[in-house]
């Protein structure tokens, strides 16, 4: 199988490749998903920040890391997929998430190519992962999939190495399979 991406189970562990297997055992387990209930449940305690720091993560601009190691300077393949992250949305009008992607983000999913887009950590974001152009760097494709959303997006979250937490299963909008796994 093949990785098109890495994947870090807990902060600062040796990176692994996101197979179908891997990545989709994270998303499926119990415990994961309780620990974001828990999480959520916790916004605004020092609780919400400890669970979120050991929440596994999705390293998706990097196919290849030296050593396991995650650093940009260990990225020694690009994947070809960009994340991107869309936070604070309420204060970008958006009322309710999972009616905005559908209105919105749903009826353009083949021009910006979307490959997965889920509902982030803290419940007030998405993220969408998308193939990038070959033409096109990271910050180029986060911009351009800003605009064609309309959207404001996490200018921050460009580097290679970039640590993406991985959803639980109720908060994923839209994954391609084929696209992601080859399949």
């Amino acid at each position: 199988e093949i990785s098109l991406f890495e994947l870090e189970l807990a902060r600062g562990a040796k990176t692994i490749p996101a197979t179908r297997e891997n990545l989709m055992g994270i998303i499926n387990s119990p415990s994961h998903n309780q620990a974001i209930a828990e999480g959520r449940a916790a916004k605004g305690t020092p609780k919400y920040e400890k669970v979120k720091s050991g929440l596994p993560g999705a390293i998706i601009h990097a196919k290849q890391i030296k050593d396991g190691k995650r650093c940009e300077a260990n990225v020694e393949e690009e994947s070809d997929f960009v994340g991107i992250d869309f936070d604070h949305l309420k204060e970008q009008g958006v009322v309710d998430i999972k009616e905005y992607f559908v209105k919105h983000i749903l009826p353009v999913k083949d021009e910006i190519r979307l490959v997965w887009a889920y509902i982030t950590y803290s419940g007030n974001g998405i993220r969408l992962v998308v193939r990038r152009p070959s033409n096109a760097g990271i910050e180029e494709t986060q911009k351009w999939v800003a605009f064609k959303i309309k959207l404001k997006h996490d200018a921050k979250c460009k580097d290679k190495a970039r640590l993406f937490f991985l959803p639980g299963m109720e908060d994923i909008l839209f994954m391609d399979e084929e696209a992601l796994f080859g399949e």
